[in-house]
């Protein structure tokens, strides 16, 4: 529960991390793997998360919690302003006092990621890592991971509308 005093650094490797045990976590229902290969090698060869990643990070309050993983993906077929696929997925997890959130598209869903996470209790950290990390006030429980999973996925249908996807 002690988030000490992290420098931009220490972020930097933490979302490196959180972004490799969500491409890896994401292979537990391969029906479900969202993230191209393109990206992975990428991430392979440069070990930093591409500007399509979003990752917020909060402070869990106990020790009971159970192991709770929660994976979301979604391919959206209709008109939007990009070329090629539309892959979105976020994985939302606890490691420790840590809660997680990781979210990657390959185009813009039409919301904030950073005021999107700040109300419902987490810290952004990528794709803008702060020069500094302040442990939130607000902490989250047992049932934070799928609350947070509910309401991103209430932001992404309102961005989906706002853009005209079906």
């Amino acid at each position: 529960g002690h988030w000490g005093n992290p420098t931009q650094d220490d972020i930097v490797s933490l979302a490196r991390w959180i972004t490799l045990f969500t491409m890896s976590y994401e292979f537990a229902d391969r029906a479900t793997a969202c993230i191209p290969f393109n990206v992975r090698s990428l991430f392979r060869e440069t070990k930093t998360p591409s500007e399509h990643w979003n990752i917020a990070i909060g402070n869990g309050e106990t020790e009971t919690w159970s192991d709770v993983t929660f994976h979301r993906s979604m391919r959206l077929a209709g008109h939007i302003p990009h070329e090629g696929n539309r892959r979105f997925q976020m994985t939302a997890f606890r490691f420790g006092h840590l809660v997680i959130l990781s979210h990657y598209a390959d185009f813009s869903l039409g919301f904030d990621f950073s005021s999107a996470v700040k109300e419902i209790g987490l810290t952004p950290i990528w794709p803008n890592p702060p020069p500094k990390l302040t442990k939130p006030i607000y902490s989250h429980n047992d049932e934070s991971i799928n609350l947070i999973i509910a309401q991103m996925t209430n932001v992404v249908r309102l961005g989906v509308d706002k853009l005209n996807i079906s």
